[in-house]
């Protein structure tokens, strides 16, 4: 439909999705949580709101005609303001409950295991109670091991002996948050996108890329993982592991997956860590290389490729 007005709520994405938006014959209502967010010069209508006000960004969307709405970041306030438009009727790029699920590491990883699907042991710890007996999770996971919050409220880092484990879950215990403490696993660090449609899914490349060593994450070092290639053969395992992955957690458009990957002679071993069931389009700083990886050396266009099958999918509904 010509001229239609698509709702975007994009993060560091919003003006690489507003070029392809316009590109593509719509108007953009974009939502920015702060003043000179990306998109807020080009796009055609801005709402300045936090993504917590959602009759505010529902009375924004209904005066502009907006009926369909991209999601292009992982922002948890993002997918939670995503579930409420769902339920008020709007038509979204993503799927609302398998990006929340996602989004909390916990619970996806129990939807992993529940499907038969690999990641690395771990264990649960809430605030409400006492602080673990560190040596049974020691016992349990070993050392090193991984110590995260499940939705990001204190970035992971590597506990290389029992004062750093105590002193990290005490970190994000301070938080109010529940800590996962995960298995340690020494592989071939790769980020898989994985493109889902009506008619399946498709992983597009193997990167090799470390979230770790990229973001500098406390504890680890540069060689917690093995800097070396997979043969194509694994690549293509890899690829298809992932695939499975996707569609298994009900992840709908364009998603990424990460995974630990351990050769084994002529084949390997996938560990899955975590998906981003919202893949971000836009560079950060943090993530700069990264973004050119794709962008400059692969050539492969990500914004365009979400609102390429999101149109799609809006058109499946027509």
């Amino acid at each position: 439909m010509e001229n239609e007005v698509i709702g975007l709520i994009a993060g560091i994405s919003g003006e690489i999705l507003t070029e392809k938006l316009h590109k593509k014959g719509k108007r953009v209502a974009l939502i920015e949580g702060k003043p000179g967010e990306s998109g807020e010069e080009t796009a055609d209508f801005v709402c300045r709101a936090d993504l917590r006000q959602v009759d505010k960004i529902d009375s924004f969307f209904k005066e502009m005609g907006v009926k369909k709405v991209v999601i292009g970041t992982g922002h948890i306030l993002a997918l939670e303001l995503s579930r409420d438009l769902d339920e008020r009727g709007y038509l979204l790029s993503n799927d609302p409950a398998a990006s929340l699920l996602a989004k909390d590491k916990i619970r996806y990883k129990e939807a992993l295991m529940a499907q038969g699907i690999n990641t690395p042991k771990f264990i649960r710890i809430s605030p409400r109670e006492e602080m673990p007996d560190t040596q049974k999770i020691i016992d349990y996971l070993g050392l090193p091991c991984v110590v995260k919050s499940p939705v990001d409220k204190v970035l992971p880092q590597k506990a290389n002996n029992v004062d750093e484990l105590d002193a990290a879950i005490l970190e994000i215990l301070g938080k109010d948050s529940t800590v996962l403490v995960e298995e340690f696993v020494r592989g071939v660090d790769v980020t898989v996108p994985v493109l889902v449609k009506k008619t399946g899914a498709e992983a597009i490349i193997v990167s090799y890329y470390s979230k770790a060593q990229e973001c500098h994450l406390k504890g680890f070092t540069s060689n917690d993982s093995r800097r070396e290639s997979l043969t194509p053969e694994m690549e293509t395992e890899v690829k298809k592991y992932c695939e499975q992955v996707a569609l298994k957690t009900g992840m709908k458009g364009l998603c990424r997956i990460d995974a630990m990957v351990v050769p084994d002679n002529m084949s390997c071993c996938i560990y899955i860590l975590e998906a981003n069931s919202v893949m971000v389009t836009g560079i950060h700083e943090n993530q700069m290389e990264y973004g050119r990886f794709f962008l400059e050396r692969e050539g492969v266009d990500f914004a365009d490729i979400l609102i390429e099958t999101t149109m799609d999918k809006f058109e499946d509904y027509r």
